[in-house]
């Protein structure tokens, strides 16, 4: 009788076997600012870490497993946007030069910061998967054109002239 197979792994598992919390999937097409191991922050603080980057069957994206921590998993739905914090960034305006770093460990490891960026979100999946920005103000923006594309069209008859709106005849 053969003696049974066993593979193992290269590592210890990211996250131990019976730990609280959620593994959500993020998508990049620059796999350079994610690395495994790297912080997950919600408004600074670490909540999750990254797992092992993969290039997708197609090859035109990166994915990566973030495990978040409970109870702060809670915090991700429908609203929730994800962006790079890893390096820093350097601006210039009427107050002159201005460098912002994240957090040294940030800076040092990469990671990526999340935050509900609108109301109303709405529960999400297993299986969902939520790109990740290049930075906080590249991922702001989509929220609210999201949120305003949901919009219903309408129209309004009024009896009389309302001062300010302008009389057209078509």
């Amino acid at each position: 009788m053969a003696a049974p197979r066993l593979e193992g792994e290269d590592g210890p598992p990211r996250v131990r076997p019976g730990r609280e919390g959620r593994r959500i999937t993020l998508r990049t097409a620059d796999g350079s600012m994610i690395s495994e191991g790297a912080p997950v922050q919600f408004r600074g603080v670490e909540v999750g870490r990254l797992e092992q980057p993969r290039l997708t069957v197609s090859g035109d994206s990166i994915v990566v497993d973030a495990f978040n921590d409970a109870p702060h998993d809670r915090r991700i739905n429908s609203a929730t946007r994800f962006w790079d914090t890893s390096g820093f960034s350097v601006s210039f305006g009427a107050s002159g030069l201005s460098l912002d770093v994240d957090s040294i460990a940030s800076l040092v490891a990469g990671g990526i910061e999340f935050d509900t960026v609108f109301d109303g979100g709405k529960p999400v999946g297993k299986g969902t998967v939520f790109d990740l920005h290049e930075d906080e103000a590249a991922a702001r923006p989509t929220a609210f054109a999201r949120a305003r594309s949901a919009g219903r069209a309408g129209a309004v008859a009024l009896a009389a002239a309302v001062a300010g709106l302008a009389h057209r005849c078509a």
